[in-house]
């Protein structure tokens, strides 16, 4: 029996589960920044129809900026820990999709990620063939594809914390 093809792109939501972390919903908790907006309104003239529609643009457009400035972070993030496995994301036609696709091949892709599992020290991986057998796939391509959620304990591994971490100080910045 010949499996489908299995994709090589990355959505923004499945991006996140891979690292660990929820793709957040934004919304507007500012409201000093709502009042003052709508008082300033108010005070060149506006009706309060009017200042709180300009008041709502404002919190609208703070959450439009958190959330961009999250999705960055996540891709700042994604992109160093996929390196570090030997995988590069090139970014898709559509918006906020990526090809991932080896650095080097494939193998050597895998034999990343399986320094990473090791590391962790839950199990233990002894070859490629062996985690190959063990996901019942022949090809390299499709573990590696069905292993990228390893990639996530890399930083617990190495001192950097965690993945979600490494987001929050590079959404803080």
């Amino acid at each position: 029996m010949v499996r489908p093809r299995m994709s090589a792109v990355l959505d923004y939501e499945r991006l996140c589960a891979i690292l660990g972390v929820k793709a957040p919903e934004f919304w507007a908790n500012d409201n000093e920044g709502w009042l003052y907006v709508k008082n300033q309104k108010l005070q060149e003239g506006a009706s309060e129809e009017e200042a709180e529609q300009a008041a709502s643009d404002y919190e609208q457009e703070e959450c439009d900026e958190a959330e961009r400035r999250y999705r960055n972070a996540v891709e700042f993030v994604a992109t160093k820990l996929f390196l570090v496995h030997g995988l590069e994301l090139h970014e898709h036609k559509d918006a906020w999709h990526w090809q991932v696709m080896p650095e080097k091949s494939w193998k050597d892709a895998l034999r990343k990620i399986i320094i990473t599992i090791n590391g962790v020290g839950f199990f233990h991986v002894s070859s490629i063939r062996d985690l190959c057998e063990g996901c019942n796939e022949s090809s390299v391509r499709r573990v590696v594809l069905t292993c990228l959620h390893h990639i996530q304990d890399w930083p617990r591994v190495y001192g950097e914390g965690t993945t979600s971490g490494m987001i929050d100080r590079r959404f803080s910045r």
